[in-house]
């Protein structure tokens, strides 16, 4: 049974997230702490914001097929043995419930038992001594599901293809959105892809304005030498000057980033690997803007 908090004071989906799955290890009086909260992900939904969570989640462990302390990231080997205790080095959980987060697994899967995947067996024992995190229905939750269902956030969602697109798409922006913001309205494909639409004078400002990674060269005999392309950090001479691109062999020259091109994603996009920057007025500027929007149309 997934017992849930009676308040909550939840400013974001993210926050909101993060209280849901701690709430799965509460106990009544009597009962035993369970050893382990199993959080399944079959198809990655939360894979994308996995950066927001450890830096919220400090008990948070992640099955992978490579072992990387310092994402607290292992096989399911090391994950058995941190929640057992058996590692002299093992990650600092500060205490609290150790949480598993499983991409690519069912809890089908390791209710399986021995015919379970060979790389979650080691897991399978931890369902008898832990807790699973999963919909009141028994299914995996999904970020469509806990943003739109009753038993979650009760966000009201277009129910089609496009829009779970966009939100699992956007799913960064959406994490560190205000949850006022998000109420009172339907939410559509729209409403998440305007969170990923950059402002182009904003890109470009970044990238002229960005650190250099390679120092100057001194000026040479002939006047000034231009510095490296904009990739590499710089794009003015080493005295300061504007570079004539016009002068540049075409080799030599280079383009701006790809983020920096009108209807590009940029780096607010969620992906595997990063975590998003936050531009929470930014953001809130496109939401309200799309309710406008359809609110004139009307």
């Amino acid at each position: 049974m997934n017992l849930l908090p009676a308040t909550t004071r939840a400013e974001t989906p993210l926050a909101y997230l993060v209280e849901r799955v701690r709430a799965r290890g509460a106990v009544r009086d009597g009962e035993e702490r369970p050893a382990a909260i199993l959080w399944t992900d079959p198809g990655g939904d939360w894979s994308g914001i996995l950066n927001l969570l450890r830096d919220r989640l400090p008990e948070l462990l992640v099955l992978g097929d490579e072992y990387e302390p310092q994402s607290r990231t292992g096989p399911a080997i090391w994950l058995r043995c941190v929640v057992d205790g058996a590692l002299d080095d093992a990650p600092d959980l500060v205490h609290r419930i150790p949480i598993l987060y499983l991409p690519g697994v069912a809890r089908q899967d390791l209710r399986a038992g021995d015919d379970c995947p060979d790389r979650v067996k080691p897991l399978v024992e931890l369902l008898h001594r832990g807790v699973a995190w999963h919909h009141q229905n028994g299914r995996d939750w999904t970020a469509s599901a806990l943003l739109g269902s009753p038993e979650g956030m009760g966000l009201e969602l277009a129910n089609d293809r496009q829009t779970a697109a966009s939100l699992h798409a956007a799913l960064g922006e959406v994490a560190l959105t205000k949850l006022p913001l998000l109420r009172g309205r339907r939410l559509e494909a729209d409403d998440f892809d305007r969170l990923m639409v950059d402002d182009l004078p904003q890109n470009l400002l970044r990238w002229l304005g960005g650190p250099r990674e390679h120092p100057a060269p001194p000026p040479g005999p002939g006047g000034p030498v231009a510095a490296p392309g904009p990739e590499a950090g710089g794009t003015r001479s080493a005295t300061g000057a504007a570079t004539n691109w016009s002068s540049t062999p075409r080799a030599a020259r280079t383009s701006p980033p790809a983020s920096a091109l009108p209807g590009a994603r940029g780096p607010g996009r969620p992906s595997g690997r990063g975590t998003p920057t936050p531009r929470s007025g930014f953001r809130e500027s496109r939401i309200c803007s799309g309710a406008v929007s359809r609110e004139a149309n009307s």
